[in-house]
């Protein structure tokens, strides 16, 4: 690490997160044990009735397993099997233990996050505190309890507080070992202070410090609901403008000589390819060249939003086409490109990032939406920097 480089590390209530490797290490601890269980629990059924389990039942005591696993290891210890070995628990935003109905939750969170073709999961790669869809929708983090042989859980709590979750039991940090700090002045037990390069930084104190949203040149970026808004009104435009470059288009079709009706090759082409272009001007071309002269489209000049780079200014024509040809990149995967909007600090989609653009408020949009906002931080060259944090 250079001098004077400082890496941010983030608690919760003096609880250092979890990082991803570790993570990741626990999850695939974790798929070990439970594909070695159910690899033992059939095999068992097929030895012991000398017959082999039908598909559904195998499907149905699978997900039987799945759920009495997770949900039990959740509630009673605060962390599976996985998680444990590696000295992680799963806590709530207070730092209390998570109890059923927030395990139940954040097993639904597994669900859907399996759904998305396990993007829930790799979120946790994007999201500034290392947290999945799973932990989002259950409201759950997962800490680091470092390398004493400590647990914020109280494993004597009775069945209520098991079943139910409850306050941690407090760490004993009478004698503790050095300690990373803020800004490398003090360390537990009075020894002189290394130097450090780590500065830890509370979730909440890091949510406070981004809850505004950024300024993008003089105007606020906008919001997910409003691009949304937008989006669909520009698709209805753009289907406009392909209808009315395909009328145009028809004139110049040839028209199919008396007794030739199906069986005229150059009319089908000719119309086949006057389709082609029309979508590629109702889709490509309109909209890149009306953020190229106005900055917005259609929807977004009636929602009062712009297209700009990260000092407010016009985006470049080769940009914009980067960008609407990285619709193509956003849209596949179950549209995780667009809906990265919701969870990115500056409502940007992955095409935004690509290109380097921002969707911001015009003058006429910042009434009631810019409250108190806060500029990114450029590299220099028109790009956002790798260390705003996001999530």
């Amino acid at each position: 690490m250079s001098e004077g480089s400082v890496r941010t590390v983030y608690a919760l209530h003096g609880q250092e997160l979890a990082s991803r490797t570790r993570r990741l290490g626990a999850l695939a601890i974790d798929v070990a044990i439970i594909g070695l269980i159910v690899l033992m629990l059939f095999v068992g059924a097929v030895v012991g009735e000398d017959r082999q389990i039908p598909r559904e039942s195998a499907g149905l005591l699978t997900l039987a397993f799945l759920v009495f696993y997770h949900i039990l290891a959740w509630t009673a210890f605060s962390a599976t099997p996985g998680k444990m070995m590696l000295k992680l628990q799963i806590v709530d935003r207070n730092g209390w233990r998570i109890g059923i109905v927030q395990s139940v939750g954040r097993l639904f969170g597994y669900g859907v996050s399996t759904l998305f073709v396990g993007f829930g999961f790799a979120w946790i790669f994007v999201s500034r505190f290392g947290r999945g869809w799973h932990d989002h929708i259950a409201g759950t983090y997962v800490v680091y309890l470092g390398p004493e042989k400590t647990r914020s859980r109280d494993m004597a709590g009775d069945l209520y507080q098991d079943l139910m979750g409850g306050p941690p039991r407090k760490r004993d940090f009478s004698d503790p070992g050095p300690v990373r700090t803020g800004d490398g002045t003090s360390v537990a037990g009075g020894r002189e202070p290394a130097k450090r390069h780590v500065r830890v930084m509370e979730v909440d104190d890091a949510r406070q410090a981004s809850a505004d949203r950024p300024v993008i040149g003089d105007y606020p970026a906008a919001e997910f609901g409003r691009r949304s808004t937008a989006f669909g009104l520009d698709a209805f435009a753009s289907l406009v403008a392909s209808l009315a470059a395909l009328f145009v288009l028809s004139i110049w079709i040839p028209q199919t000589p008396d007794g030739l009706v199906g069986e005229d090759t150059a009319r089908q082409d000719a119309i086949r390819l006057s389709i082609i272009v029309a979508l590629i001007f109702g889709y490509l071309v309109y909209p890149v060249i009306s953020n190229w002269l106005f900055k917005s489209t259609v929807g977004k000049r009636i929602m009062h939003l712009q297209v700009v780079d990260v000092a407010g200014q016009n985006v470049g024509l080769t940009r914009l086409l980067t960008r609407h040809l990285c619709y193509l990149v956003s849209a596949p995967p179950l549209l995780m490109g667009f809906i990265s909007v919701l969870f990115d600090d500056s409502s940007q989609g992955w095409h935004d990032k690509l290109a380097g653009t921002y969707v911001t408020y015009t003058g006429a949009g910042r009434v009631s939406d810019q409250g108190k906002a806060r500029r990114p931080r450029s590299t220099g060259k028109g790009r956002r920097r790798s260390d705003w944090p996001t999530e």
